[in-house]
Formats: structure tokens, sequence, C-alpha cells
């Protein structure tokens, strides 16, 4: 070995031609691995991300489906409900009828229409003939008139 003096132009010739390029190497080699790890991650997760709004939009479509059939039951719900109304409204007037009352003693004529729908809603009617006879507060009669 020389006995050479160390001096700032041998360190500065040192570190340009020895000690730099190793580190630039050294970094180069460790920068590149987290670079394309980097890469591989963000295309991972691209494809999750697309997966991910492949099947938002088949649920975005899928709820829509459920919402519009809920809008068909709902509609029919309505439907029915009214039709119930209209038919508790009937039978509210017809016993409001049979609570009152006509006829001799008490007695109300029936048409065969109105005692199937009165037998329809519960009563126990009977109809032999044209008409039957139904006295609040008894068991029905018929007659033949």
């Amino acid at each position: 070995m020389s006995e050479q003096p160390i001096t700032l132009s041998v360190l500065t010739r040192f570190h340009r031609e020895v000690f730099l390029p190793d580190v630039e190497r050294i970094v180069g080699s460790a920068v590149d691995g987290l670079r394309d790890e980097m890469h591989a991650l963000h295309d991972s997760l691209l494809v999750k991300f697309e997966r991910l709004e492949t099947e938002y939009e088949a649920i975005k479509a899928g709820l829509g489906r459920v919402e519009q059939r809920l809008d068909r039951v709902e509609q029919q719900l309505e439907t029915l409900e009214s039709g119930y109304r209209n038919v508790r409204d009937a039978l509210q007037r017809l016993e409001e009828r049979l609570s009152r009352g006509a006829g001799p003693q008490g007695a109300r004529r029936w048409s065969p229409g109105a005692a199937r729908f009165a037998r329809a809603a519960g009563r126990s009617i009977l109809v032999l003939g044209s008409t039957a006879r139904y006295r609040p507060g008894s068991s029905p009669t018929t007659s033949r008139s």
C-alpha cells in the first residue's frame, strides 16, 4: 500500500469512482423492487375495483327490479284494501237494515241474492223459496211468498 496522504481530491475521486456507483446500484435496485411492488398492488386494486363496480351495477339493477315489484304489490294491496272497505261498508249497511227490521213482527223479507250475500258474510239464512225471513236475535225462518 502506498502511503499517500488523504486529500480532498483523493476523497472526491474515491467517492465518484467507488462509493457513488455502488450506492446508486444498491438504491436503484431497492427502488426498482418497490416500484414493481407498487405497480403490482395498484394493478390488483384496479382489478378488484372493477369487479366491485360490476357487482354494484348488478345490485343496483336488481334493486330497481325489486322496487318496481314492490310498487306493483303496493298497488294490488291498495286495490284489495279498497275492495275490503267496500265489502265491509256493504255488510255494515246490511246489518243496519237487519237491525231495523221490516214487515210484520219485525221480520224482514230477503231477495235470494241478498240471502246468498248474507250467507257468504257468515249469516245462517235458508233460502227455500223465492224469499227468506230473518228476525234479528232469532234463528232464520223461511217462507214461500
